[in-house]
């Protein structure tokens, strides 16, 4: 039984970090929507008007980018916006590695390097996911290319 429980929670973790790391993609509208929120909480607005203008923006950054991606044609442009989303995802990976290290009882000089590690790992990610989908954040991987180059002519 304690060995079923053992794989299970093995399982588990390893969702987790399979979760944090599909979700990495979405810290930049995540962020940038909570500091919007947060600063019009500051500034006066009611908890529910804040919360709605920080999940709004956050809507409007993450759709912007997304249509951005898809009309821009210059990698140069394209790579900004990659590094616009892959930066937020390296602070939240290392932030989620760094705690939850933490929870595991490792001492603080093999927690930094794992935390390194992980926000490496999750900026890569994002940052593949954004370089190679042709539509960005959000988009379809399965899909087919809509470039005509998969045509048979």
């Amino acid at each position: 039984m304690i060995v079923l429980a053992i794989l299970l929670a093995g399982a588990g973790l390893l969702l987790l970090y399979r979760l944090a790391f599909v979700l990495a993609i979405y810290a930049l509208p995540l962020f940038t929507g909570a500091a919007i929120g947060a600063a019009a909480h500051d500034c006066g607005a009611g908890l529910i008007a804040s919360a709605v203008l920080g999940l709004l923006s956050g809507v409007v950054v993450l759709a912007t980018c997304q249509f951005a991606m898809e009309l821009l044609q210059p990698s140069v442009l394209r790579t900004g916006i990659a590094a616009l989303f892959a930066t937020p995802a390296a602070f939240a990976g290392y932030h989620l590695a760094h705690g939850l290290t933490a929870l595991m009882g490792l001492p603080e000089p093999l927690r930094q390097p794992v935390a390194l590690a992980a926000a490496i790992g999750v900026s890569g990610t994002a940052w593949t996911s954004l370089t190679l989908s042709k539509a960005g954040p959000g988009a379809d991987p399965s899909a087919p290319p809509r470039d005509g180059a998969s045509q048979a002519g």
